[in-house]
């Protein structure tokens, strides 16, 4: 059988979500992501690998990945954090709706350097005050549930909304809640 311009050939071992096709394959999808959480906002880059399964409902994966988050204008002095630099890796899990459409529940472990700002007085100068930056090692959890589109194809372009939490061990920054949206190349 011959698929025509746009169609899927489900006898062929080549189409990737084949539910003809039992053999498992290896998955990978490299990807970036958008933030906007409670108290900061930033972006992510990301590495995904999963082992698929044609006959299975639920299967899981590993991600590792770097992510650059600012603080909020308006929550600066809420806050007093600049910007949290983090590495992660975790695992996630994707039990299957439809043909292309899973659930994500992934759990990321994260750590990295957060650069704190403050503001101390100094009687003895002209100015007056002067600002401070420390960097701090954090250290943290970021547990995120949501949906996620893969394609049918070999390769091709995933997308994932989901929500997320974070809890860090630092002072000024214990947790943060928000959304974010990924889109990942699978390969």
């Amino acid at each position: 059988m011959v698929a025509q311009a746009g169609e899927v050939n489900y006898d062929s071992p080549k189409d990737s979500i084949n539910p003809k096709y039992t053999t498992p394959r290896f998955f990978n999808m490299l990807g970036t992501t958008i933030f906007g959480g409670k108290y900061r906002m930033g972006f992510g880059l990301n590495y995904t690998g999963f082992h698929y399964h044609p006959n299975r409902k639920v299967f899981t994966g590993i991600n590792f990945g770097y992510e650059h988050l600012i603080t909020h204008t308006g929550k600066q002095n809420e806050l007093s954090g600049l910007s949290l630099r983090s590495g992660q890796f975790g695992i996630q899990v994707f039990p299957r709706i439809s043909k292309n459409l899973f659930i994500k529940i992934g759990v990321l472990f994260q750590a990295g350097r957060d650069h704190h700002k403050y503001t101390v007085t100094n009687i003895w100068s002209y100015t007056g005050q002067k600002e401070i930056i420390d960097k701090y090692w954090v250290f943290g959890i970021a547990p995120s549930q949501g949906i996620t589109f893969i394609p049918t194809t070999r390769s091709g372009l995933s997308i994932s909304l989901s929500f997320y939490q974070r809890f860090f061990n630092v002072e000024h920054y214990k947790y943060d809640l928000g959304g974010m949206l990924s889109l990942a190349i699978r390969f």
